[in-house]
């Protein structure tokens, strides 16, 4: 009897032939067919937009299936589930190498919306470059695989949910109080007893998802996987590479994660990685153009300005500039939310504001601040090289929506646990994955010295529901299986804030197939290839095309950041 087939939806149960326990999905017959035009939701056609992609500029090269995969590899008769695939095929079918499967990292990330992505920006590539005329042929050769892995997106999700309320948090750096530190060990148990409930919660792991990769892989008919793996999904790669070395292709990892350590502690370094960025690379920045992107000169002094902020402020603060502390692109965006944020700081200071506020009125409160910020100039205007850059109006639009973000923290805003996809897999996948390597006491330790030391955002982690999990649900292969593999390209940045770079030197020295591409000078988490300078980019293309070894170390130079490309090192 198929065990959990309510929350599974099985089709079928796999197994039970006598022979090979993985038959029935092994011989299964995929059908390749149009995509549903909602596939991706709301929030993967908001990323297609930014890119300036659509579904349909590939006309039958776009294609989707959708696979049955066993619930328990270790017991394929309990059950299935089902894993979402969309693929780009090769522009030319006679050249086809194989398939490059995608994982945008998380985890938690669907990976569906990478095929277009990746194939967007390679079928589009200038031919007339040494660069381009590389990565047009990667779209010659290479049908590109992104999938939503087990448990979110399209595939068969995984829910976390409870009635009972969670506590209002404070800032949980600059509020290290017994009462708020209670409220986010409360909200972490309760996450984890509402994972606990949900019977499918323990299949949701990296061995399973790496044994999903390797089941497509038979399926497409490919005798080795090439990969590229991002963040998360370098922990993934390499959990596959350790479970099959023999079937390993081209393999790219970028942002790599700590392979020597779990995932959590890999998390607990994020605040460092954070703050060195903003520090090392934003600070300077922001006082290179002061005048530009403030009218106060408050972007000379960034670090002072979040510090005097309010502290419900700072939360928001904190939130928008860690989000765009991953891609160096957004490197004007960070400035400006901070420039935003000491403005909206003083509106929100105003006599009249506070009196509000102290009412508790603070819905007309907010009403009136937004009222404010419409009409309040924040940066220049300028233009350059025939190009408008409306700096004031973007900082306008991020003060509305730190304003926002204030007035949850000022209402106390909470509810319930309803963790659902990618938010489930974001504490289920690392706590099933290892055991954490230290206890609430330590962790608590760990996150008050982020906090002390890391003003930005050094709190973050604090509440992990990982403290509360219990034992995995699988056991990590050995890693040094991994170094039986081909070799692997590691692609990172000596600032990266969400894998910092100490990490990818570790993973390096743990294997001796490896290569690293470090790039000097940008904090971008997980390039995406191209990545815009030849240095990188034509050897890993060279690498994925004919297999050509690279030097176990190449060291690039960064992209310049976008004001300092157009103005280079004007201070203002």
């Amino acid at each position: 009897m198929c065990v959990l087939a309510a929350v599974v939806q099985l089709a079928a149960c796999g197994g039970g032939d006598g022979g090979d326990p993985l038959a029935s999905f092994k011989s299964q017959k995929l059908i390749w067919q149009s995509c549903d035009p909602q596939i991706l939701g709301d929030s993967g056609a908001a990323i297609l937009n930014k890119f300036n992609v659509t579904l349909e500029q590939f006309g039958t090269r776009l294609s989707c299936a959708t696979m049955r995969a066993p619930l328990d590899y270790a017991n394929p008769s309990k059950g299935e589930l089902q894993v979402a695939f969309m693929r780009v095929a090769a522009e030319d079918p006679a050249q086809r190498k194989g398939a490059i499967m995608f994982n945008p990292g998380g985890p938690g990330g669907d990976g569906l919306i990478l095929a277009p992505v990746f194939g967007a920006m390679w079928s589009g590539a200038n031919e007339q470059t040494t660069t381009g005329a590389l990565y047009k042929q990667m779209a010659r050769s290479f049908d590109l695989v992104g999938f939503s892995p087990r448990g979110m997106g399209a595939s068969t999700r995984l829910s976390c949910s409870s009635s009972e309320t969670k506590k209002f948090v404070a800032n949980e750096t600059a509020d290290r109080t017994p009462a708020n530190l209670a409220a986010m060990l409360y909200n972490a148990r309760l996450t984890a007893e509402a994972c606990a409930r949900n019977p499918l919660t323990p299949y949701i792991n990296t061995d399973a998802t790496a044994r999903d990769m390797d089941l497509m892989r038979h399926l497409l008919g490919d005798e080795k996987l090439n990969y590229y793996g991002i963040s998360y999904g370098t922990w993934l790669g390499t959990w596959y590479a350790s479970l099959f070395p023999e079937r390993v292709g081209r393999m790219v990892l970028s942002g790599v994660v700590n392979q020597q350590q779990s995932l959590a502690m890999t998390f607990l370094a994020q605040p460092m990685g954070y703050q060195r960025a903003f520090d090392q690379v934003i600070l300077p920045y922001a006082a290179r153009h002061a005048g530009i992107f403030s009218l106060d000169g408050s972007a000379a002094s960034l670090g002072t300005v979040f510090a005097a902020l309010d502290v419900n402020l700072q939360v928001a603060v904190s939130q928008m500039v860690t989000g765009y502390l991953g891609n160096a692109k957004n490197a004007t965006n960070v400035v400006l939310a901070v420039v935003a944020g000491k403005k909206l700081d003083g509106l929100l200071k105003a006599v009249d504001v506070q009196a509000l506020l102290n009412a508790g009125n603070t819905t007309a409160a907010a009403a009136l601040v937004n009222e404010r910020i419409a009409t309040t100039d924040f940066a220049q205007t300028p233009t350059l090289n025939g190009q408008r850059y409306d700096l004031n109006a973007t900082a306008r639009q991020l003060a509305l929506q730190l304003a926002s973000g204030f007035f949850e923290q000022v209402n106390r805003v909470t509810g319930p646990v309803n963790d659902v996809g990618g938010e489930a897999l974001a504490y289920a996948v690392p706590s099933n994955d290892t055991a954490m390597g230290m206890d609430i006491d330590a962790w608590m330790a760990a996150t008050n010295s982020n906090a002390l030391n890391y003003s930005l955002a050094g709190g973050m982690f604090t509440n992990w529901p990982g403290l509360y999990w219990g034992a995995p649900s699988v056991t990590r292969p050995p890693l040094e299986r991994a170094a039986q593999a081909g070799a692997i390209v590691m692609l990172q940045t000596s600032l990266d804030a969400q894998t910092p770079v100490e990490g990818a030197e570790q993973s390096l020295t743990a294997l001796p197939n490896a290569s690293i591409v470090l790039i000097r000078n940008d904090y971008t988490h997980g390039p995406m290839l191209p990545y815009g300078q030849s240095c990188v980019d034509d050897p890993v293309a060279r690498y994925f095309l004919s297999g050509t070894p690279m030097p176990r170390r190449t060291e690039c130079d960064g992209n310049a950041l976008l004001w300092d490309s157009l103005q280079p090192m004007t201070a203002q």
